[in-house]
């Protein structure tokens, strides 16, 4: 009796999943296609933000700023990760020739950093708001907290 609602519990489990991947008739329509969405990524760091602010116990005020510096940051650094990308395709295109292609190969490495010192700037303009935003206390947490996180999980 028992294997008998195991065995229809996995089925039913089963039967979800296949329609939740490949719609209803098995057409092959996945979602995202293996890659997650920026609304995804928007929405992990909200969470980790809401976590973060939870830790210091930060007033509302305090949190709409947070929030604001968050959001600025964002908005400065993901259209910096499209201008790597497009290095990278240059520097295959530099290394794919016959002869190494040496100036469009240091063409693409100044250009890389450019786009890690705008990425450095804008993160110290954020620590710097941030850092005014909280009181002593409030950032002697968020500090702990990150020095914690930076030596635990699986990718120590």
């Amino acid at each position: 009796m028992f294997g008998f609602l195991f065995g229809a519990a996995c089925l039913a489990g089963l039967i979800h999943h296949k329609r939740r991947l490949h719609g209803f008739r098995g057409g092959g329509r996945r979602r995202g296609h293996g890659r997650r969405h920026r609304g995804f990524k928007r929405r992990l760091l909200r969470h980790k933000v809401e976590r973060m602010l939870d830790v210091v116990d930060a007033s509302d005020d305090q949190a709409r700023e947070i929030h604001d510096i968050v959001d600025e940051l964002t908005r400065t650094l993901f259209p910096l990760k499209d201008e790597l990308r497009a290095g990278r395709h240059g520097m295959v295109d530099a290394v794919r020739a016959d002869d190494l292609n040496e100036v469009e190969l240091d063409a693409v490495f100044e250009t890389q950093r450019d786009v890690v010192t705008r990425a450095q700037t804008a993160l110290k303009h954020a620590l710097q708001k941030m850092h005014a935003t909280l009181d002593a206390d409030q950032r002697a947490q968020l500090f702990d907290l990150f020095g914690h996180r930076a030596t635990s999980g699986p990718y120590r």
